[in-house]
Formats: structure tokens, C-alpha cells, sequence
């Protein structure tokens, strides 16, 4: 094992940007710009909201991704969340796209000495090490949000690798998962988006009645408040968006079984940010603003789900008008017509168990993923 300063194996390091909105003169370029807040996402291989924005074509080319390029989160993160996040980059997550991809401003970009590191290992090294805990040591925190101190950090880290050969086997191993992981999801989305056109075909000329016919909408409670810090999480409208993060919430106290999530049960934001979930997690607590769409006289879990789907952007565009402080939707907004598939569709049901299973495999797939980097590499220093 060889001992190594972490800057003096950087080839080319720099920050992100974020651009304009439209093209605003010279601001021309299209590129898509990942945040911290879409690492979650790109850790699974997708691009889902990722936004696209504009900005000049030489500012776009010195932050232009390549393979095997890291990002680190260099300010955010929470109390119980550190900064120092990474995400890898791969050539087939930049090929899914049709733009150059660069970091946004509160990320830079980590290039390393390919004669020496394997880029692929270096960042299962560093997501070790913040997962420890380790990244504390480089944070400091002012106006309220913390930043992580990148010229300290490159200048004291000290890393141990191991040959090029070792580092290339060992990433080999874990890489395996994460492509695994990525494929599964490129399959899902693939699966969602067939069976969002076979529901809206099948439905256009079928069956209508109230959405409120086909499910009970049970509204979750102000579980966050007393929070233990231990037991199951509390679902949020974050946690539905980004998954599990340093803000989660625990809490130990006992709920009714509909305000608990199992997974495959369809969910519904219906405050601020309005959408239509799956729950994949473990078992879990449904906090307020947040509906368990729980199916009646024996409607499937997909029907409902696309249903809702169905009038979600009706919903948002109500919301919309409602935001004098938080957008929202009332109970009653819940009885509207909608038009749901006359005939019984198995391929759907098996569609959907496809999908459900998939999404178990992939939790699988991550849990025995981060034991072989506990075991593989750790955090060595």
C-alpha cells in the first residue's frame, strides 16, 4: 500500500456552474447540470430530474464529464449529513444523454491520475470514507450552510492505494453490482413507460367514475413531531423525492396500519410538491401531507397508481393556483371523473410485479454491494 497526499493525484480539478434557465445571449450552450440533490438518481444510473440549462459554449467544455470522473458535494448537507458526497460518472450514464453534463455550483469535479488511481475505486474510497463519518473532519459552516473546505482537504488527506492492478480487481467486484443496479433501472423505466401506454390506451374509451370509487386517500400525521431518532423512518415529501438522506427522520411510536407504508403501496403528495409515489423502502411511517392511496373493492395496485397519475398534473395545476402560501389540493378536489381500462389487463399485474421485484432486487444488490466495500476497502489512511 502506497500512501498518497489526494491532491497530488488530481489531474484536473474545477467547479460547476449553473447557468440560465433559457438561452440568454452568449449563454447559448445546452447542458445538463447534476446537483447534489440528484446523486441519489445518478447513483442508479438515471438522469430523472436533472435539469437542462444554458450557458457559454467555453464555460460548458473546461466542466464537460467524462468517464470515469467524480463529483464532490462541496457545500449542503445537513446536522446529522456531512458534506463530501461523490458520485461517479460512467460513460453509459453520459451516453443516455443527448448534452454535455456538467457539475452544478456547489460540486466540483475530481479528474485523477489514471497512471496511478482507478477511478472507479477511488470513489467507492471516498463514499467509504464519508460514510463514516470521515468528511466532518473538513467541514465548516457559516450563514446557515455548511461547506466543505476542498483546499484543506486536498492539501491534508492522506489516502492508501493499492497497486493499479489490486485497485482494478477490487472495483471490478463492486462494479459488477452497480451495473447490475443500473440495468435493473434502465429496465424499470422502461417498464413504467409501457405501462403508461398501455394504461392511457386502454382507458381512453373505458370504464368512468370518481377517483374516489377506486381508493380510500388516508392522510398521514404530523409524525416528525417528538421524533425519537430511531425505529422506522417518517416518510417526508424529501424522502419520496431524494430516498433516504442525513435529515430522515426516525421514530419509535406505534401508528395505525393506514398510516403505514409496506413496499408497493401507492402514495400521493398532495401539499407542495404533488405526485404520485411507489413506496419501495422497508416498512415504514406516512407523515402529514402525504396520502396512502389504499385501493377499494379490489382494484390492483397498478390501476390505482395510474389513475392517479392520470389527473396528477389537473392536481398540480389546482395547487398552483392555491399557493398564496403552500400549493395544495382539498379532499374534495379527490372527486373528479376519470376514465380507467373496461377490460382486465394481466399483462399489467405482471408488469407491475415485474417492476415490484426489480426494485427489491436492487435494494438487495446496493446492501450487498456496500458490506464488500466495508470488507474490500474500508477506509484506508
Amino acid at each position: 500500500m502506497n500512501k498518497h497526499i489526494i491532491g497530488d493525484l488530481f489531474e484536473y480539478v474545477i467547479g460547476g456552474g449553473w447557468g440560465s434557465e433559457t438561452p440568454d445571449g452568449d449563454q447559448n450552450t445546452p447542458n445538463y447540470v447534476i446537483r447534489s440533490a440528484d446523486f441519489p438518481s445518478i447513483e442508479r444510473g438515471s438522469f430523472a430530474g436533472v435539469p437542462l440549462r444554458f450557458d457559454t459554449l467555453n464555460f460548458v467544455n473546461k466542466r464537460s464529464l467524462q468517464d470515469g470522473d467524480i463529483l464532490l458535494e462541496i457545500s449542503g448537507g445537513t446536522k446529522n449529513r456531512p458534506t463530501g458526497r461523490t458520485i461517479y460518472i460512467s460513460e453509459n450514464l453520459l451516453s443516455s444523454v443527448e448534452h454535455a453534463v456538467i457539475p452544478a455550483s456547489f460540486c466540483r469535479l475530481l479528474r485523477f491520475k489514471k497512471e496511478v488511481v482507478f477511478p472507479k475505486y477511488m470513489y467507492y474510497l471516498l463514499q467509504s470514507w464519508w460514510t463514516s463519518g470521515g468528511s466532518w473532519e473538513f467541514q465548516n459552516q457559516s450563514t446557515g450552510i455548511a461547506n466543505f473546505q476542498f483546499k484543506i482537504f486536498a492539501e491534508k488527506f492522506e489516502v492508501s492505494l493499492p497497486s493499479l492492478k489490486e485497485q482494478e480487481r477490487i472495483a471490478g467486484i463492486l462494479g459488477s453490482l452497480d451495473d447490475k443496479i443500473e440495468a435493473n433501472t434502465r429496465l424499470i423505466q422502461t417498464i413504467k413507460e409501457y405501462m403508461a401506454a398501455l394504461y392511457k390506451v386502454e382507458a381512453k374509451n373505458g370504464k368512468v367514475l370518481e377517483l374516489t370509487d377506486i381508493a380510500d386517500f388516508v392522510n398521514g400525521r404530523a409524525f416528525t413531531k417528538d421524533a425519537t431518532g430511531t425505529g422506522r423512518v417518517v416518510i417526508r415529501i424529501a424522502e419520496l423525492n431524494n430516498g433516504i438522506g442525513g435529515s430522515t427522520v426516525y421514530n419509535d411510536i406505534e401508528v395505525k396500519e393506514e398510516n403505514t407504508a409496506y413496499p408497493g403501496d401507492v402514495l400521493m403528495s398532495w401539499s407542495g410538491s404533488l405526485e404520485t409515489y411507489v413506496w419501495h423502502l422497508p416498512e415504514a411511517i406516512i407523515n402529514q401531507h402525504i396520502f396512502k392511496v389504499i385501493p377499494k373493492d379490489n382494484y390492483p395496485k397498478w390501476l390505482v397508481y395510474h389513475a392517479c397519475k392520470s389527473v396528477i398534473e389537473d392536481f398540480q395545476a389546482i395547487a398552483v393556483d392555491k399557493a398564496t402560501t403552500m400549493g395544495h389540493i382539498r379532499r374534495g378536489d379527490l372527486k373528479r371523473d376519470i376514465s380507467i381500462p373496461a377490460r382486465e389487463m394481466p399483462q399489467m399485474e405482471n408488469l407491475w410485479n415485474l417492476w415490484m421485484n426489480l426494485e427489491q432486487e436492487n435494494l438487495q444488490l446496493a446492501t450487498t454491494r456496500d458490506a464488500l466495500i466495508k470488507r474490500l476497502i474500508g477506509y484506508r489512511r
